[in-house]
């Protein structure tokens, strides 16, 4: 039974969330913050902990520029900028423009969409040593969650007014392959799934959310002959999508990050799929 507290405490976060829209001042301080933050981490992962992250320019409602006066890795870009959006709790969709300084020429640019898909263009090419400025498009709409919470709310008036007589249930979900132990250890290496990181020494390696959860797969299954189909139904099935070759691209990926350790490699098993090779 529904009762008229807990209609009003959804009521009441359904509008706090509207105030979290693109454009509101909310809004504007926490890409603020995450855009900071996204600056400083691609500082710090090229070793640079004293140059000053200028302040954040607005264009318009929706429009944000970060400006890097040093070269940055433009591969840890897309990881670094999601992780900071997910921590301000930012889940708008976006489109990032990478421009440089001097010319004004795009030199990367990808979508939400794009990295959650682990498609970004571009994103191999290294390092520029030139002054680049990170532009930030939001797309002027609330998040999924956010609506589907405003229409829930105002379709429960209805039961509200009626007594409460509608009764919810949880979406029931099934149980996906658990993430290794934080700190794991993969022939010398040091693997977080949780946090995206692989260690090794000194040495860091920010994994994409795609990596990461392929690499749990071969971790979880350490020694093991995995069939192509049943990699990619862990790693890809379940959220609706299914790749071929792809699986490929990521082995690739994979393997040039563990090289570093001669007695980790994935192998391939000619006719089957791929196997973690761990030699302790």
């Amino acid at each position: 039974m529904l009762s008229v507290r807990t209609f009003l405490i959804l009521f009441a976060a359904a509008s706090a969330s509207a105030s979290d829209a693109v454009g509101s001042d909310e809004f504007s301080n926490k890409v603020n913050l995450a855009l900071r933050q996204t600056g400083d981490a691609l500082l710090l992962f090229d070793g640079d902990s004293t140059s000053a992250i200028p302040p954040i320019e607005q264009n318009g409602a929706n429009e944000y520029v970060i400006r890097m006066n040093t070269g940055f890795d433009y591969t840890e870009l897309p990881f670094f900028l999601e992780k900071a959006f997910a921590d301000y709790g930012i889940d708008q969709p976006y489109e990032v423009m990478v421009r440089s300084c001097e010319t004004g020429f795009l030199v990367l640019g990808f979508n939400k969409a794009a990295y959650e898909r682990d498609t970004v263009a571009c994103k191999d090419r290294g390092g520029d040593p030139s002054c680049s400025s990170i532009h930030v498009q939001f797309s002027p709409q609330e998040s999924k969650e956010n609506r589907s919470l405003a229409s829930l709310a105002w379709l429960l008036i209805p039961a509200v007014g009626l007594g409460g007589m509608f009764l919810f249930r949880k979406k029931e979900t099934h149980p996906t392959e658990v993430l290794v132990e934080e700190g794991m250890k993969l022939g010398n290496y040091r693997f977080n799934a949780k946090n995206q990181k692989l260690s090794i020494g000194e040495q860091e390696f920010y994994l994409t959310f795609r990596e990461s959860k392929l690499l749990n797969h071969f971790a979880v299954h350490a020694n093991e002959v995995l069939n192509r189909d049943d990699i990619m139904a862990a790693v890809w099935e379940d959220e609706g999508i299914v790749v071929g070759r792809s699986l490929d691209v990521f082995i690739s990926r994979l393997r040039k990050i563990l090289k570093s350790d001669g007695s980790v490699s994935i192998r391939t098993v000619h006719g089957v799929g791929y196997r973690l090779e761990i030699q302790n």
